[in-house]
């Protein structure tokens, strides 16, 4: 009973101390709101709501308030290079604030000519460290960062890359702040002074959310100086800062109303659809369900987020591979030691499966016609064989699952592979993505190809040699489901001999798709399709 008591005690302290945080939260950003909305003229309101903060938050608050009036109304901003009189060791650090990039991941020209003041104040400083911010922007590049793009531009211009430090997971000016902040503190402690390098209309309020949350943290560190490019237009409103402020706080979904939906100066592309960087990412993206495959030189993930298909796709090596095999699967923290060994790797790849989806034009071109085209075309049957019941049957074609159903049923006694070639396509609806969406490729079951490790050996020419077309042409009794056209010679291992092909179904009007075929003097080792036709010259 005691400890029935304790716990219940406990839960009612809990909850007590989650209502006060919330409060406290909500006064936080009435007072932001306050006073981005009427500047000095809240001071009387703000000053009220201040009283009702415990004595370190009211303080702390008191402090950022007194730096926004500071950085909006008295802060001076130097043109082109750092000025004179700050420190020449590496307690300085240079902070130079992200612009968003082009849609095929180049560097606007605002972005270059924030650059440009860095170089000049990092050859006057040169024992200051450089922080590159921000972080992946551009719309038909996921890969592309704004740190990594500044970083290649100043290493190019002869700037030491050890003098500088990335940072490039933000998406906000806020999100800038918060990490970068974390990054010093941890791993550079002799950094105590900042100075924001930015456009002239950015500095205010980048030295506003630097300082602000060196106050929220308590660190030994502040804004002391800036440099900046004179922007031929451009302006950040208090309510832009509020929000930002707002989003240090913690409070990121109000915060994104307020200035990205109302206040923002540029159209963002992660409005549309957040940009992904780490497997870490993709991990906490996932809202349904989720397989992955793995071999020594790639792991690929592929999970739903918001009802989307993805596939997501990291370099991998042997020794990652021993790692995760050493992971009981049953162990209760399973999933959270995957998540440590794969979550810090950097994407290769990030697919939205959605866009190979066959239209439904494509779908209702089934219906009339038989299982033996379905078979020869390339579905084959999965899970349970066929429900005699609804007279549907599971089937795998490529990417997708696809749930077929028929005029007819099986009936009982008869052999279910010759019944259902004489059944007829009633319907047809795609229910998920296969498990060969993992291949890369992968082999699911037992062949020579399973566990195959050895390293290939890759042709001068693609050409077909006689010797592979002879291994090809025994191999291929076994290809059912079209006409398998050998198209180039890839590799070799030990073997086995991969060949792409172009694949036509014996049904008419079949659209060709591709494949690639692993086999060897044994037979057919593996099959992966390909179904990006639109890349396939």
């Amino acid at each position: 009973m005691k400890k029935v008591i304790a716990i219940g005690l406990c839960v009612f302290f809990l909850a007590t101390c989650a209502i006060s945080n919330a409060e406290e939260q909500n006064i936080i950003e009435d007072i932001i709101v306050y006073y981005g909305s009427y500047g000095e003229a809240a001071d009387e309101t703000v000053t009220g709501l201040l009283k009702q903060l415990d004595e370190d938050s009211a303080s702390k608050w008191k402090s950022i308030l007194n730096y926004w009036k500071f950085a909006n109304n008295d802060i001076e901003i130097h043109y082109d290079v750092l000025p004179d009189g700050l420190p020449e060791t590496d307690e300085l650090c240079m902070v130079v604030l992200g612009f968003q990039l082009n849609e095929d991941g180049s560097m606007k020209d605002e972005l270059v000519e924030r650059l440009k003041v860095v170089l000049a104040s990092a050859k006057k400083y040169p024992n200051a460290y450089i922080v590159c911010t921000g972080g992946g922007t551009a719309k038909n590049d996921s890969l592309s960062t704004e740190a990594g793009r500044m970083t290649e531009w100043l290493v190019e211009n002869g700037i030491d890359r050890e003098r500088i430090i990335l940072e490039n997971h933000s998406l906000t000016t806020a999100q800038n702040a918060i990490f970068t902040s974390r990054i010093l503190g941890e791993q550079y402690p002799q950094v105590k002074q900042l100075a924001i390098i930015s456009s002239d209309y950015h500095i205010a309020t980048g030295a506003l959310l630097f300082e602000a949350e060196s106050i929220l943290q308590q660190m030994d560190m502040t804004v002391v100086s800036n440099a900046a490019w004179k922007a031929p237009s451009g302006v950040l409103s208090t309510m832009f800062q509020a929000g930002a402020l707002i989003e240090l706080s913690g409070d990121q979904e109000t915060a994104f109303e307020i200035y990205y939906e109302t206040y923002d100066i540029h159209e963002l592309p992660w409005k549309e659809e957040k940009q992904l960087s780490r497997m870490a990412d993709a991990l906490e993206a996932t809202t349904g369900y989720s397989m992955a495959g793995w071999d020594d030189s790639h792991y690929v993930y592929v999970y739903e987020s918001d009802g989307i298909p993805y596939r997501a796709v990291t370099d991998f090596s042997a020794e990652l591979c021993e790692q995760l095999e050493a992971i009981d699967f049953f162990d209760e923290d399973h999933d959270a030691r995957v998540a440590e060994v794969i979550g810090p790797l950097p994407l290769v790849l990030l697919e939205d499966l959605s866009q190979y989806y066959p239209t439904q034009e494509e779908l209702d071109a089934w219906i009339g016609k038989s299982g033996r085209d379905l078979l020869n075309s390339g579905f084959e049957q999965w899970g349970y064989y066929f429900d005699e019941e609804t007279s549907e049957c599971d089937m795998i074609s490529g990417l997708f699952e696809y749930r077929v159903g028929f005029h007819e049923t099986i009936k009982e006694g008869s052999d279910p592979e010759q019944a259902l070639y004489r059944l007829t396509v009633k319907n047809i609806e795609i229910t998920g993505v296969s498990n060969r969406a993992t291949d890369w490729p992968l082999y699911y079951g037992e062949s020579e190809y399973d566990d195959h490790t050895a390293e290939w050996i890759f042709p001068e020419s693609p050409e077909m040699t006689e010797e592979v077309m002879a291994v090809f042409n025994h191999a291929k009794e076994e290809l059912g489901g079209g006409d398998y056209e050998p198209i180039a010679f890839l590799g070799e291992s030990e073997g086995i001999y991969c060949v792409f092909c172009r694949v036509t179904g014996v049904y008419d009007g079949a659209k060709p798709y591709y494949t690639l075929v692993y086999v060897s003097e044994n037979g057919v080792q593996n099959i992966w399709d390909i179904w990006m036709e639109k890349h396939v010259k």
